[in-house]
Protein backbone atom coordinates (compact mmCIF):
# COMPACT_ATOMS: atom_id res chain seq x y z
CA UNK A 1 0.00 0.00 0.00
CA UNK A 2 0.83 3.97 0.20
CA UNK A 3 2.30 5.96 2.10
CA UNK A 4 -1.41 7.60 2.45
CA UNK A 5 -3.49 4.60 2.20
CA UNK A 6 -1.42 2.99 4.65
CA UNK A 7 -1.88 6.01 7.40
CA UNK A 8 -5.95 6.39 6.56
CA UNK A 9 -5.98 2.29 6.98
CA UNK A 10 -4.38 3.82 10.43
CA UNK A 11 -6.89 6.49 11.23
CA UNK A 12 -3.95 8.86 11.13
CA UNK A 13 -4.07 12.52 9.82
CA UNK A 14 -3.09 12.33 5.61
CA UNK A 15 -2.90 14.10 2.78
CA UNK A 16 -6.48 13.64 0.69
CA UNK A 17 -5.15 14.61 -2.40
CA UNK A 18 -1.74 12.21 -2.03
CA UNK A 19 -4.48 9.86 -1.18
CA UNK A 20 -6.52 9.60 -4.33
CA UNK A 21 -3.66 9.88 -6.31
CA UNK A 22 -2.25 6.64 -4.76
CA UNK A 23 -5.90 5.24 -5.76
CA UNK A 24 -5.73 6.44 -9.12
CA UNK A 25 -2.31 4.96 -9.34
CA UNK A 26 -3.48 1.68 -8.24
CA UNK A 27 -6.19 1.94 -10.84
CA UNK A 28 -4.08 2.84 -13.24
CA UNK A 29 -2.13 -0.58 -12.62
CA UNK A 30 -4.78 -2.99 -12.66
CA UNK A 31 -5.73 -1.30 -15.71
CA UNK A 32 -2.38 -2.44 -17.30
CA UNK A 33 -2.90 -5.52 -15.98
CA UNK A 34 -6.28 -5.85 -17.97
CA UNK A 35 -5.08 -4.76 -21.11
CA UNK A 36 -2.08 -7.23 -20.62
CA UNK A 37 -4.25 -10.35 -20.12
CA UNK A 38 -6.64 -9.04 -22.38
CA UNK A 39 -3.90 -9.89 -25.33
CA UNK A 40 -2.14 -12.88 -24.24
CA UNK A 41 -3.42 -16.41 -25.14
CA UNK A 42 -4.23 -19.24 -23.02
CA UNK A 43 -4.30 -22.90 -25.04
CA UNK A 44 -5.62 -26.05 -24.11
CA UNK A 45 -4.93 -29.29 -26.04
CA UNK A 46 -7.14 -32.38 -24.80
CA UNK A 47 -5.99 -35.86 -25.41
CA UNK A 48 -9.17 -36.29 -27.69
CA UNK A 49 -8.44 -33.66 -30.12
CA UNK A 50 -10.15 -30.82 -28.87
CA UNK A 51 -8.26 -27.80 -28.93
CA UNK A 52 -9.05 -24.15 -27.40
CA UNK A 53 -7.47 -20.86 -26.79
CA UNK A 54 -9.04 -18.11 -24.73
CA UNK A 55 -7.70 -14.60 -24.03
CA UNK A 56 -6.20 -13.86 -20.70
CA UNK A 57 -9.67 -12.01 -19.71
CA UNK A 58 -11.58 -15.35 -20.97
CA UNK A 59 -13.12 -14.56 -24.42
CA UNK A 60 -12.96 -17.49 -26.84
CA UNK A 61 -10.97 -17.46 -29.39
CA UNK A 62 -10.30 -20.57 -31.24
CA UNK A 63 -11.55 -24.17 -31.03
CA UNK A 64 -9.74 -27.02 -33.17
CA UNK A 65 -11.40 -30.49 -33.79
CA UNK A 66 -9.21 -32.47 -34.80
CA UNK A 67 -10.45 -35.59 -37.46
CA UNK A 68 -9.67 -37.92 -34.78
CA UNK A 69 -12.02 -36.28 -32.19
CA UNK A 70 -14.46 -35.88 -35.39
CA UNK A 71 -14.06 -39.77 -36.06
CA UNK A 72 -13.81 -41.13 -32.21
CA UNK A 73 -16.42 -38.95 -30.58
CA UNK A 74 -20.51 -38.76 -30.60
CA UNK A 75 -21.94 -35.07 -31.12
CA UNK A 76 -22.67 -35.26 -27.40
CA UNK A 77 -19.07 -36.58 -26.47
CA UNK A 78 -17.84 -33.53 -28.67
CA UNK A 79 -20.04 -31.10 -27.27
CA UNK A 80 -19.01 -31.95 -23.56
CA UNK A 81 -14.73 -32.56 -24.84
CA UNK A 82 -16.02 -28.85 -26.49
CA UNK A 83 -16.76 -27.04 -23.11
CA UNK A 84 -14.67 -29.18 -20.67
CA UNK A 85 -11.60 -27.81 -22.72
CA UNK A 86 -13.41 -23.84 -22.79
CA UNK A 87 -13.80 -24.23 -18.97
CA UNK A 88 -10.08 -25.42 -18.41
CA UNK A 89 -8.74 -22.55 -20.41
CA UNK A 90 -11.38 -19.84 -19.02
CA UNK A 91 -9.95 -21.46 -15.58
CA UNK A 92 -6.10 -21.10 -16.14
CA UNK A 93 -6.74 -17.60 -17.87
CA UNK A 94 -8.67 -16.90 -14.71
CA UNK A 95 -5.94 -17.65 -12.33
CA UNK A 96 -2.83 -16.18 -13.96
CA UNK A 97 -5.83 -13.19 -14.11
CA UNK A 98 -5.65 -13.16 -10.46
CA UNK A 99 -2.37 -13.30 -9.82
CA UNK A 100 -1.17 -10.52 -12.28
CA UNK A 101 -3.91 -8.26 -10.79
CA UNK A 102 -2.83 -9.57 -6.83
CA UNK A 103 0.91 -8.38 -8.19
CA UNK A 104 -0.04 -5.40 -9.70
CA UNK A 105 -2.48 -4.34 -6.98
CA UNK A 106 0.44 -4.94 -4.12
CA UNK A 107 -0.12 -6.71 -0.89
CA UNK A 108 -2.84 -6.87 1.27
CA UNK A 109 -1.83 -5.25 5.35
CA UNK A 110 -3.84 -6.33 8.06
CA UNK A 111 -6.55 -3.80 7.43
CA UNK A 112 -7.58 -4.84 4.05
CA UNK A 113 -10.46 -2.34 4.40
CA UNK A 114 -9.97 0.56 5.53
CA UNK A 115 -13.85 1.45 6.86
CA UNK A 116 -14.27 -1.28 8.44
CA UNK A 117 -13.82 -0.11 12.32
CA UNK A 118 -16.58 2.87 10.88
CA UNK A 119 -19.06 -0.19 9.86
CA UNK A 120 -18.33 -1.81 13.07
CA UNK A 121 -19.07 1.16 15.04
CA UNK A 122 -22.38 1.70 13.18
CA UNK A 123 -23.30 -2.00 14.08
CA UNK A 124 -23.57 -2.35 10.19
CA UNK A 125 -21.24 -5.52 10.48
CA UNK A 126 -20.80 -7.95 13.65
Amino acid sequence: MGEQLDAFARHADGDVPGLLAEVEQGIERVAAVLRDQESRGVEVVRPDGVAVTVTGTGALLTVTISARAMRDLDHVALADAVRAAIGEARERAGQAFGAAVTEAAGPVGAVADPLEPYFRALGLRE
